[in-house]
């Protein structure tokens, strides 16, 4: 046997070893983290800035922009919606620019207005409260539900609507958190035009990272 014939089988199979082991062939996707890990960045409402709420969620930058306090009143199916987006509107509650935008979005099932008062969600906490974010990436809506926050409703000077201040982290290992203080204006709810665009409102966004998202229809 020549000496080059020893060597000729063995490097298929180096060469698959060799791939096995390169970070190329691993799956890059972020692992989730579990609510249970997750820290806010602050210890009480008194420490949420008095800014605008910003951060990031997926890696991309976050400002709401529009804030809206949307409340479905059917019959069974009671709940209000806290709808932070980054977009803006010419008009209060008009059409948003982006029409598809990043959102932060809350809601607390059950009949009745919300009342000013603070509220932290968590794994800890059962309350009727929920948290979630949504965007469009190639086209199809992603979001994660599990989640960490501290909320505190107010009413805003001269009754100019709810005000607050929210902090939150996302359980879809990027980091994604948001912090801030914001203005919500009340407008009608809108059933045959759903917030997300053109699918219908029970229609999910795919779980882009936590393990247990979405249990309900977002907005």
């Amino acid at each position: 046997m020549r000496p080059s014939d020893s060597l000729r089988w063995p490097w298929p199979l180096a060469l698959l070893a060799l791939l096995a082991a390169s970070p190329a062939a691993c799956d890059s996707s972020p692992a989730p983290s579990s609510r249970e890990s997750l820290r806010l960045p602050v210890d009480s409402a008194d420490d949420i800035p008095k800014t605008p709420v910003t951060g990031t969620i997926r890696g991309q930058s976050f400002e709401a922009r529009d804030v809206r306090l949307v409340r479905d009143q059917r019959s069974q199916y009671e709940h209000t919606d806290l709808l932070l987006s980054a977009a803006s509107a010419e008009t209060p509650c008009g059409k948003l620019d982006p029409a598809d935008p990043v959102r932060v979005w809350l809601r607390r099932s059950g009949p009745g207005p919300l009342q000013p008062g603070e509220v932290r969600i968590g794994p800890q906490n059962e309350q009727p409260w929920e948290i979630h974010y949504q965007l469009r990436q190639e086209g199809t809506w992603v979001g994660v539900g599990e989640a960490v926050a501290l909320l505190r409703l107010h009413l805003s000077d001269a009754d100019a609507g709810l005000g607050g201040e929210i902090a939150a982290c996302f359980a879809d290992g990027m980091g994604s958190c948001v912090a801030g203080s914001f203005v919500a204006t009340a407008c009608p709810s809108t059933i045959d035009l759903p917030l997300r665009g053109n699918e219908p409102v029970e229609q999910l966004p795919v779980d882009a990272g936590a393990s247990d998202a979405a249990h309900e229809a977002g907005p």
